[in-house]
């Protein structure tokens, strides 16, 4: 939990405003879907979820990824349940 709010303070600090926040994927897909409702309650329950212990690495494991747990491409099965550069990003950035 430690280097996650590193990392927030980090993105704080560095000039990060409301107005240059990019949004979840989540969040645009409810701009665009006729069931908006159910995009937006997911996008606000997935940042809580991924912050869990089940999800968060501990301080000093997984050689620096925040998240133990992410999919690259479930259908040819590939990269399943390991550590991924960019499910570390888009998580960031719905968080912040």
């Amino acid at each position: 939990m430690v280097k996650l709010i590193v990392i927030l303070l980090m993105f704080l600090f560095l000039g990060c405003t409301s107005q240059n926040r990019k949004k979840s994927a989540l969040l645009e897909l409810a701009d665009y879907s006729l069931n908006d409702i159910l995009y937006n309650n997911v996008a606000g329950k997935l940042p809580a979820t991924l912050s869990s212990p089940e999800f968060i690495a501990p301080v000093g494991v997984n050689t620096g990824f925040l998240l133990e747990h992410s999919t690259g491409h479930l259908p040819h099965n590939s990269k399943i349940d390991v550590p991924i550069v960019y499910a570390d990003y888009y998580f960031l950035e719905s968080i912040i």
